[in-house]
């Protein structure tokens, strides 16, 4: 059911562009990641519904959007999985962030069906804020689907309707910061056309991370005003609720 800023509620249980920046998780060991590591460092929004006791098994990964370092930030809390990477181009990598990848897929998803991927070989699909510069997002969505294993995952971000009504800010606050924002999608209704049901979903408030921009992020927003002359909006998204999500199972 829809809800309020394009969010829903639980329906079951329990590049180029500006991306969700990791977590600080990068200090971690590329290791099995314990119980009281989980507690003090805590994975990216993107990731925790996959980590920890009950969570579903990922053996193999496909992030769509890999740029900023994402295979390195996602195989320290996956570190037996395969990683592919899929993006448009080179966005903030590193030759370590591509050799942790099993392959690395350079594709346009508004012209790439991504037929050089095998159809149900993944167990979590992660496309965190491309949907949102594609002007054939439904299509992707389904392309992508294809390529879930049954009872695999897929993790969609994008910005939320509200973003519409944010002031600027450095790197995007609000939606029509980033010229290559084409539009906002129902992501409950891009998932169940592509045969996908949507388990969890909503506005985004990772509220460790939010108390970190409005705190430890102070001299970072200080910085950035001095220059630009705006706050630095990505350390304001979860405070706000800029983005919103789905997590989506394929039965």
């Amino acid at each position: 059911m829809a809800g309020a800023d394009g969010g829903f509620a639980i329906a079951g249980a329990a590049s180029r562009q500006v991306k969700q920046l990791p977590i600080d998780d990068r200090s971690l060991p590329l290791a099995r990641i314990t119980p009281w590591q989980l507690t003090r460092h805590p994975p990216p929004f993107k990731l925790r519904y996959f980590v920890g006791k009950g969570a579903p098994p990922v053996r193999r990964i496909l992030d769509v959007g890999c740029g900023n370092h994402s295979a390195s930030v996602t195989k320290r809390w996956f570190p037996a999985a395969s990683y592919v990477g899929v993006d448009i181009g080179d966005y903030n990598n590193s030759h370590d962030d591509y050799a942790l990848m099993e392959r690395f897929v350079k594709a346009d998803l508004d012209r790439d069906s991504l037929g050089v991927l095998e159809d149900e070989s993944f167990d979590l699909i992660i496309m965190a804020h491309v949907i949102e510069h594609l002007h054939h997002g439904e299509e992707a969505v389904s392309n992508l689907a294809r390529k879930l294993r049954p009872g695999g995952h897929m993790y969609i971000e994008c910005p939320s309707e509200r973003s519409r009504r944010f002031p600027s800010a450095y790197h995007t606050l609000n939606f029509y910061d980033d010229p290559t924002h084409v539009r906002i999608y129902d992501l409950k209704g891009v998932c169940t056309a592509a045969g996908l049901r949507v388990v969890r979903g909503g506005i985004r408030h990772d509220w460790p991370r939010a108390i970190q921009g409005v705190t430890v992020r102070i001299p970072a927003h200080i910085r950035c005003f001095l220059q630009h002359r705006q706050l630095f909006g990505p350390y304001l998204w979860d405070l706000l609720g800029f983005a919103k999500y789905a997590v989506a199972m394929r039965p």
